[in-house]
């Protein structure tokens, strides 16, 4: 069983009340002297997981959301942060071109407000959406995807390439197994 807290939208203002990637980021520095590359769930996925009440929907919530975390992100660019991983698992599900539109749509506002930190997107467990219009789209530095748990991901990679002007990374250990992996 793997639960989470579901985020409830509503007509609450949405603003950035404390930065935990900065926060845990200072943290490890500070008492462990460790230099710790921050994450975090992403905005597509945040609000695509999220239980929205009142007449609103997902899309009322997405540039508002967006917004925090290039507060987010510009706190940790102040701080001197070169990089961070956004978790966006919900690339994996079946998006419509709409939604594959959005979360594109949101990488570029982030990009264009956040300059000093390369960002590298993660996906897991599963084949990405749209394979094409994200790979070569996103702004971003690096894609993280999959490689375990079906084989869409490697044949993506082979026919279609990969951009030159990204990092890949690739998933090789299977985050579903409950047993320790033998690297």
């Amino acid at each position: 069983n793997y639960h989470y807290i579901v985020p409830e939208l509503g007509q609450s203002k949405i603003m950035l009340t404390e930065n935990k990637p900065l926060i845990e980021y200072r943290l490890a520095k500070k008492e462990l002297g460790i230099e710790t590359i921050p994450t975090m769930i992403g905005p597509f996925t945040f609000v695509h997981l999220s239980k929205v009440e009142g007449n609103y929907n997902k899309d009322f919530y997405i540039p508002k959301i967006s917004a925090a975390y290039i507060d987010i992100l510009k706190e940790l660019a102040k701080e001197g942060i070169k990089e961070v991983y956004i978790e966006e698992p919900a690339l994996v599900l079946d998006l419509t071109k709409n939604q594959i539109d959005s979360v594109i749509s949101v990488y570029n506002q982030i990009s264009d407000s956040v300059k000093d930190i390369d960002i590298t997107i993660q996906t897991y467990y599963e084949a990405v959406s749209d394979y094409e219009r994200l790979m070569n789209e996103l702004p971003v530095k690096g894609i993280g995807l999959d490689f375990v748990s079906n084989t869409e991901n490697l044949e993506f990679l082979q026919n279609k390439g990969f951009p030159k002007d990204k990092v890949l990374n690739a998933g090789i250990v299977d985050g579903r197994n409950i047993w320790k992996t033998n690297i």
